[in-house]
């Protein structure tokens, strides 16, 4: 505020002119956007800065370790797979337990994506959203979320906002990274065919022995039945653990424009990502595009 002492006059014409100040933190919920000083029930925030430091491609990973409460656990090792998102752990034995997510004001449903497709990758319908489009994402815990979505909102709500134009000079962003994943433990030793053939050879030893035979029947009979259960394949003995693991690798490439002027604002994007699992016929691709404008008539 901001005192003016003016002559005294029969008329005097007051003009108000726009003063920019930063604000508290906005909280964005289902219902609208408030300083968090001012708002009452629980909730955190994520801002893009944020979101920026986080090294994942998923949605829901960029929750993990950022708010208070929130616990995700992936179903499986599939790249883009369904993850488990629980805000202050579960709150039914048998009914649902996952939260509501809203982005851009807009309730989504949220799980397996085959169930609305042909596919059969149990993919996640949130993985089909570039986590680098993403503004800042809301999480309320309390049960104030639920007096505008009800029921749905029983375990929480993840206030997703997107990213939109902004006024100014226009500014292209080009982003690639790229990395790898492995085992984080290593699994107890695979059984391979010349340990499996060892394993059998003892057995019919043992057996001759436990029959009273002698030690030297016990050998010959061993070397002369053990090809009938496991022969020594003419290609050498397979590397089942070389077979069936590798290393995970993901490239990630993005482009994003944005601008305008006081009146009109627009925002695009479009990015490329492709992901291999660790598991071989594991793996996930992604093509997205995303514009959007706003104009003040």
């Amino acid at each position: 505020m901001q005192t003016v002492e003016v002559a005294i006059k029969p008329v005097v014409k007051i003009t108000l002119k726009p003063d920019t100040e930063v604000l508290d933190e906005v909280v964005v919920t289902g219902y609208g956007n408030f300083k968090k000083s001012s708002f009452t029930g629980a909730a955190s925030s994520i801002t893009t800065e944020k979101l920026q430091d986080v090294p994942s491609l998923s949605v829901q990973d960029k929750l993990a370790g950022s708010v208070a409460g929130v616990q995700i656990t992936s179903t499986s090792g599939q790249p883009g797979a369904v993850e488990s998102v629980r805000i202050r752990g579960m709150g039914s034995i048998n009914a649902g337990n996952d939260p509501l997510y809203v982005i851009d004001g807009v309730p989504v449903m949220t799980g397996d994506a085959s169930e609305f497709t042909y596919s059969q990758s149990g993919n996640s319908l949130l993985s089909t959203i570039n986590s680098n489009d993403i503004e800042s994402m809301t999480v309320i815990k309390d049960a104030a979320a639920a007096s505008l979505y009800g029921s749905r909102a029983a375990n929480g709500v993840i206030v997703i906002t997107t990213k939109k134009g902004a006024s100014g000079k226009l500014k292209l962003n080009v982003r690639a990274d790229w990395g790898f994943s492995n085992k984080a433990i290593d699994y107890r030793p695979i059984l391979n065919g010349e340990d499996r053939r060892d394993i059998l050879y003892m057995g019919l030893k043992n057996y001759a022995l436990n029959s009273g035979k002698d030690e030297t029947y016990a050998v010959n009979y061993a070397d002369n039945n053990i090809d009938k259960y496991a022969a020594k394949p003419w290609s050498g003995y397979t590397d089942w653990e070389d077979v069936l693991f590798r290393n995970g690798s993901h490239q990630n490439y993005e482009v994003n424009a944005q601008g305008g002027n006081e009146r009109t604002k627009f925002y695009t994007s479009f990015g490329y990502t492709k992901q291999e699992g660790i598991t071989l016929q594991s793996g996930y691709e992604r093509i997205t595009g995303r514009a959007n404008m706003s104009h003040k008539a």
